[in-house]
């Protein structure tokens, strides 16, 4: 049995959840860097999730919010891309900021997919931003 839910209630969810999850990827980020406790971490890792997989369900409503999700995946493409191609740069960078003992790629790696998340809901809300002025 399929719900049935009206244009403006997933576009409002679509939204609600884009707001969420750009403010959960904003406090993993914080999180990281202020030694937060790993239940903490993990709850915003959760809602990132969640909202990602709401605003896969919700992202076909119309064209605009289609718009928006094209924007905010180039956005994490273009720092997948750059971030492997830079990984052996970044490595020692992204050993202190991830805590490890030797920095190595796969630090780097892990680097790259958290600067993806950001980067697609940064080109999200910029896209956002951006058609409403």
């Amino acid at each position: 049995m399929m719900i049935k839910i009206s244009q403006d209630r997933r576009a409002t969810s679509f939204m609600a959840s884009a707001h969420f999850g750009g403010l959960a990827i904003f406090a993993y980020l914080a999180g990281r860097m202020a030694n937060w406790p790993d239940f903490a971490i993990g709850m915003t890792i959760g809602i990132t999730l969640a909202s990602l997989l709401a605003l896969i369900l919700f992202s076909r409503t119309d064209e605009y919010l289609l718009s928006l999700w094209h924007a905010g995946v180039s956005a994490g493409f273009i720092v997948v891309a750059l971030a492997f191609v830079y990984a052996p740069v970044f490595a020692g960078w992204s050993d202190t900021f991830l805590g490890t003992a030797n920095p190595t790629q796969a630090a780097a790696a892990q680097f790259a997919g958290m600067l993806a998340i950001l980067a697609f809901y940064v080109g999200l809300h910029v896209r956002w931003l951006r058609s409403r002025a």
